[in-house]
């Protein structure tokens, strides 16, 4: 008879029975009575733009006529909220709920979550009449079969071929040709924010990339959350200010007849130079600090910008000023061959691929220190908050493994370790070949 040692790990599920859909099993809910506890409570903190959205929804997948439906609202006003008190809703009665977000970040802040890419294996780079790679047989294609909601949250940021393939593989998969294969299907996000990213693409394109100019949008109702709950009890007159500039910048209520924004007085920094915001932002950084800094220190603040080769001087600024010997990890860039061909690229100097900064990438030679902060860039296990968006704190720098906190969220607290990578840019942009970035880490600070 096999014994198990006490204290290992036990197995969970049954994998021997091949009956079993693991997928399906992870979105099952054990405790179904917790769930309307929670729906319980949650139901009565609805204000009315919410209820309307989640009766319309409910009544969709409940009757199984399905529907798609839109979220819209900026920041605020609940829409991830909302979600949850809809999915905690259909799973207590027992339905499949998928919760996916066109970004990691995103998707820990909803139940039992991945990336839609992930969830609905939507290639890179997708095509416009591309599709899922999902078999019709499989245990991803029974998912698929037994979903009734999907939940897909900053649906304004990706491309309008990601939604368009997913419909396109639902309406094969369960041999349904209503949108969506029949699957109550509730888009959110805000189209004043990210839109879908067009390498060198005009505003034209930008435009007619996003989710509304699919015709899946003609079929799709929408909801517009008005009320910002993150203000509702708050009566701080500057936090209030600070809500409808952000609302007015959203509306192009600031800009007339120009394309440039004026910041009032109280957000500008010194006389504008990076010393002074480097100081305004993080005080005193160049100080040792006894023990390792609070986590809100670096949780709280951070220095945005939209150009990469702005990111990469304020890096080196900051990281130059901070306390601690330095650490340089360097990337070991190659070319990929050609099929069919020996040696397809020439006298290419490993310096040369080292200037590359492509897309989503870290620098070649990137300069860290323990006690900075990080910033991941890859999906690394979103199951364990380690995703694109995570932020951490270093605590450790060997060889090959960076031993990390991390800061905020559900998975605050954790610590992650993170190892050499190899990575292929997806978009080569100008070039005429093909590099792989041999690198340690995939983040920046």
């Amino acid at each position: 008879m096999e014994t198990i040692a006490p204290g290992m790990p036990q197995v969970e599920g049954h994998w021997v029975d091949p009956d079993v859909n693991p997928l399906i099993e992870r979105q099952r809910v054990p405790n179904q009575d917790e769930l309307r506890d929670q729906v319980e409570r949650d139901l009565p903190l609805l204000n009315n733009e919410q209820m309307e959205a989640y009766t319309a929804i409910c009544a969709a997948y409940q009757s199984g006529e399905g529907g798609t439906f839109f979220i819209h609202g900026p920041g605020g006003c609940g829409k991830t909220f909302l979600y949850n008190v809809v999915t905690r809703t259909a799973r207590c009665e027992g339905w499949i709920v998928l919760c996916v977000a066109s970004s990691g970040i995103a998707s820990m802040l909803l139940l039992l979550s991945a990336t839609a890419h992930s969830t609905f294996k939507i290639p890179i780079p997708l095509l416009e009449d591309g599709t899922c790679r999902v078999e019709k047989q499989g245990f991803v294609a029974d998912l698929m079969r037994a979903t009734t909601v999907i939940i897909w949250d900053e649906a304004g940021m990706i491309h309008r071929n990601a939604p368009e393939a997913v419909d396109r593989m639902l309406r094969d998969i369960r041999d349904d040709d209503r949108p969506f294969g029949g699957v109550t299907t509730v888009f959110g996000g805000d189209f004043q924010q990210v839109l879908p990213v067009i390498p060198k693409g005009s505003r034209e394109q930008i435009v007619r990339a996003c989710l509304h100019k699919s015709p899946l949008w003609r079929n799709t109702r929408i909801f517009f959350l008005t009320k910002n709950m993150r203000l509702e009890n708050n009566n701080d007159p500057a936090i209030l200010d600070f809500a409808n500039w952000l609302l007015d910048v959203g509306h192009g209520r600031l800009q007339g007849d120009s394309t440039t924004i004026r910041l009032p007085n109280h957000m500008k920094v010194g006389e504008g130079k990076l010393p002074d915001l480097i100081e305004a932002i993080y005080p005193n950084i160049n100080q040792p600090f006894a023990g390792p800094r609070p986590d809100n220190y670096f949780l709280d603040r951070i220095i945005l910008s939209p150009r990469n080769e702005d990111v990469h001087h304020i890096n080196s600024k900051v990281i130059n000023k901070f306390p601690g010997e330095e650490r340089v990890y360097h990337s070991a860039d190659s070319v990929l061959p050609e099929d069919g061909v020996d040696d397809p690229v020439h006298n290419i100097p490993l310096e040369y691929l080292n200037s590359l900064n492509a897309s989503g990438l870290p620098i070649s030679h990137l300069t860290l220190k323990v006690g900075a902060p990080l910033l991941i860039l890859r999906n690394l296990s979103v199951q364990d908050g380690v995703c694109n968006g995570t932020r951490a704190v270093i605590l450790a720098l060997n060889n090959r493994i960076i031993k990390a906190r991390i800061l905020g969220g559900s998975h605050a607290g954790d610590i992650i370790l993170i190892p050499r990578l190899n990575l292929t840019p997806s978009e080569t942009g100008m070039l005429t070949f093909e590099y792989k970035f041999h690198s340690n880490l995939k983040f920046l600070l």
